[in-house]
């Protein structure tokens, strides 16, 4: 072994650069595998970040307060036809409005609305309820039928 010692000083060179080499690969190795662990978790940490988040929430709040108040607007527009529906058929059907029409209704000296002329008798006194007042008569005749 120590005849050559030139070929044994080249040989361990060259292990010494081979060495050297593979611990220059092993370091690239390592820096860029940590290099991409810590861009994942920037990465990561980005999509967790608060103020993001927040602003994804206030975002999703709005669109749902739109949404609630359309749905709000919507409803009471719907409720608001059906009252002046009512409204229209209540006045349709108001006693007040058939009296303007030309009808009365009569009632008997206590009160009570005459419905038939089984009710009356000759001599009876009637009260006429008209659109614009009252009149009071006296029955004098009846006549039954249609």
């Amino acid at each position: 072994i120590m005849k050559e010692p030139q070929r044994l000083y080249e040989q361990k060179m060259q292990q010494v650069d081979q060495l050297s080499q593979q611990l220059s690969q092993m370091m690239e190795v390592i820096v860029k595998d940590q290099g991409q662990k810590l861009s994942l978790l920037t990465q990561r940490l980005q999509h967790q970040a608060p103020d993001r988040r927040i602003k994804q929430l206030k975002q999703e709040n709005s669109y749902l307060a739109k949404s609630l108040e359309m749905g709000i607007k919507r409803i009471l527009e719907q409720k608001q036809a059906a009252c002046r529906q009512a409204v229209q058929q209540l006045d349709d059907y108001s006693p007040l409005k058939t009296l303007a029409r030309g009808y009365s209704y009569t009632t008997d000296a206590s009160g009570n609305v005459v419905k038939s002329v089984q009710q009356l008798a000759p001599g009876d006194q009637v009260r006429l309820h008209l659109k614009d007042g009252q009149a009071i008569g006296r029955i004098e005749e009846i006549k039954e039928g249609k």
